[in-house]
């Protein structure tokens, strides 16, 4: 017969901290929050490094638009001309959602592309089944899982 080892937990209020994850696993604004700025942060950084969210490069500038912007005195670095794009880049989040993307109206052009412009995607690995791309995909897994280990804190 195998010896026992027997541990005696003391002071443990089982009940208090069950009802504090169920109360945050109920509230996620949170975690939309969460979610929403680390969507965000990744969107950034591909607007600035010219990459879709499968990491490829984005199509370079026709001749024919860098000589227009050059004779305008734009620069001639893909969505960079004003910036706005860029700073339109916001999220809100709610209970159960959370939205991610650009005011300016022209985002849908890029993102989706057009006869005569190459897509370069910034929101979604396939726009028209609205998937995400890897690393989003990951930063929501991973703001789940933190959201919810956060949860059960203090166990």
């Amino acid at each position: 017969m195998a010896d026992r080892i027997t541990i005696a937990v003391q002071n443990l209020d089982l009940t208090r901290t069950l009802d504090r994850a169920v109360r945050r696993v109920k509230d996620t604004r949170g975690l939309m929050a969460h979610v929403g700025a680390a969507v965000e942060m990744n969107i950034n950084l591909r607007l600035i490094n010219k990459r879709d969210p499968d990491g490829a490069a984005w199509a370079p500038l026709a001749p024919s638009t860098i000589a227009r912007k050059l004779k305008k005195g734009q620069t001639t670095r893909i969505l960079e001309a004003t910036g706005l794009m860029q700073q339109s880049l916001g999220y809100s989040a709610g209970q159960d959602w959370v939205e991610v993307g650009v005011s300016e109206p022209y985002g849908i052009y890029h993102e989706t592309g057009t006869r005569r412009m190459p897509r370069r995607g910034f929101l979604f690995a396939d726009h028209e089944a609205g998937q995400l791309g890897r690393d989003d995909q990951e930063e929501v897994e991973l703001a789940i899982a933190e959201y919810l280990a956060g949860s059960l804190a203090g166990w």
